[in-house]
């Protein structure tokens, strides 16, 4: 019988039942594996070698598929010697995606594979998964959260038109193409065959969000040192309203423009951030 199984340390039971030695796992975390990967081509294809990499990395990576690369402590830990580890790096390499700086790594797949896909903001155990996302968006060069998604989607389901949807953690992707906005998989718009088009919708949204007050006083709630209007006009001005914005948009399958999650993006990036004003205290004067 094939089932995954919840691995905890030296613990093994079915998570079909979702029992858990809480008192030996308390202070570690736990993963699910798939018994059938033993039967997968690409992973019983490799070497016995880099079959411990990969492993290893999907054990001591965090919550949404992120690790820093610490040789030594990889080298310690699997009894492989630099050149070992570097020939079976390379063999795992296109299951996996290096960060800007190369000292971190993104494992491919690893949200799919430890069922939490669709990811749902909504949800709890996904909030971490999508924070973490958020946070490394600049360090791996994306824009959005879906482009690490979209990584680890190549050749996925068909009538998935977003991995962000209504999900409830139980790794059921569904068939229905439903997306952030729910309903039924609609066709491409106009704004895919026009970059006029498109920037027309870009200035739209943006007038829109800048005047939605909840969304304005929730942001500078978690940005309370940044201007978020000016942030917004920064991110558009500086990629999204070019040419290159419309590109990468064009290259997502999405047939409808998410912008207010677009822009919430554009605010965890560094490079748009604008610095907010300080305040002037009361009785303040300007020296003269």
């Amino acid at each position: 019988m094939n089932y995954a199984r919840t691995i905890c340390w030296n613990t093994e039971v079915p998570a079909m039942t979702g029992i858990l030695n809480l008192k030996e796992c308390s202070d570690m975390a736990y993963r699910y594996t798939n018994t059938d990967k033993w039967a997968d081509e690409w992973f019983s294809g490799l070497k016995p070698l880099a079959k411990l990499l990969f492993m290893y990395l999907c054990d001591q990576c965090d919550i949404a598929g992120f690790i820093e690369i610490n040789e030594k402590k990889i080298c310690f830990d699997t009894g492989l010697d630099k050149q070992g580890m570097a020939k079976a790096m390379k063999e795992i390499s296109g299951r996996l995606v290096k960060s800007g700086d190369g000292r971190f790594l993104y494992i491919v797949n690893f949200i799919k594979h430890q069922k939490n896909l669709p990811l749902n903001p909504n949800n709890p155990a996904h909030r971490g998964i999508i924070a973490r996302l958020e946070q490394n968006l600049e360090l791996f060069g994306c824009q959005a959260v879906d482009d690490f998604l979209k990584r680890g989607f190549k050749g996925a389901s068909k009538g998935l038109k977003s991995p962000i949807g209504n999900g409830n953690g139980n790794g059921k992707l569904g068939d229905t193409g439903k997306g952030v906005h729910g309903g039924k998989p609609q066709e491409p718009s106009a704004w895919r065959d026009s970059f006029d088009v498109y920037l027309s919708e870009c200035h739209k949204a943006v007038e829109s969000i800048l005047q939605d007050a909840d969304f304005i006083v929730q942001q500078q709630r978690f940005h309370p040192d940044i201007d978020i209007a000016l942030s917004i006009e920064k991110a558009v001005a500086d990629f999204w309203g070019t040419d290159a914005g419309w590109k990468h948009k064009r290259a997502s399958r999405t047939a409808r423009i998410d912008w207010p999650a677009t822009f919430r993006n554009a605010l965890n990036l560094r490079s748009n951030q604008v610095a907010a004003k300080p305040s002037r205290p009361w009785g303040y004067r300007i020296p003269v």
